[in-house]
């Protein structure tokens, strides 16, 4: 087990449920990976240098809220995290509310945030909830509808519905390969419900990609 804690800084709008949130990712990394998180929610309007701040951890993970939006003020810190070249992830917290609309969260965060790309899509249940996620990369869906997560390849009908994200998706990849994560290129978007116990999974691989680097 590491000896010291992989520092996460976790930034967002208070709408997106910070503290919560920051005690999940921590607590799937001990249950997971058997790692030792240390998880600090910093609110993006907060008066402090985001540069400075940042220089002090190693990975940095920009949480929205996939209904109430995402504020100005936390392009000083994704800008601060580019500069420093900071391995970094946008979360779109809250994807189980009623008015939670993915699709629309990432045309949202398009208009203040650069450069990130959307790996997975959100797949609903009958009753609306969301249950799943598929990997556009490999055409996987990670199921997480029941206590057991399982991946198993999507059906036909899946593949025509995404074809058009996963062309736009395996595009993005030509210019910042998946492998550039730890070096703060390659910027994922990963749905996430706290609630629903959506996309941790999907985070934990973005973390254990960063430990690993540090390792060598």
């Amino acid at each position: 087990m590491r000896s010291t804690a992989l520092k996460i800084a976790l930034i967002g709008h208070p709408t997106a449920d910070l503290p919560p949130l920051a005690k999940s990712i921590a607590d799937h990394g001990r249950a997971t990976l058997d790692l030792p998180l240390e998880v600090t929610a910093l609110e993006s309007a907060t008066n402090i240098s985001a540069e400075d701040n940042l220089e002090n951890f190693d990975l940095a993970f920009f949480a929205m809220s996939a209904h109430e939006g995402l504020d100005q003020e936390i392009l000083k810190w994704w800008e601060s995290a580019s500069e420093l070249s900071l391995p970094r992830a946008l979360l779109i917290t809250k994807i189980e509310d009623e008015e939670a609309d993915f699709d629309e969260a990432i045309l949202i965060a398009r208009r203040v945030l650069d450069n990130f790309t959307t790996p997975y899509l959100v797949l609903h249940a009958d009753d609306g909830a969301p249950c799943a996620l598929i990997n556009l990369k490999d055409l996987t869906i990670h199921d997480y509808s029941t206590a057991e997560f399982k991946i198993y390849p999507c059906d036909e009908d899946h593949k025509v519905v995404i074809q058009e994200f996963r062309d736009e998706y395996l595009t993005s990849l030509e210019e910042f390969p998946e492998d550039t994560f730890a070096l703060g290129l390659f910027i994922p978007a990963i749905p996430l419900s706290v609630k629903s116990n959506i996309g941790f999974n999907e985070v934990m691989d973005l973390i254990k990609v960063v430990n690993d680097q540090q390792s060598l």
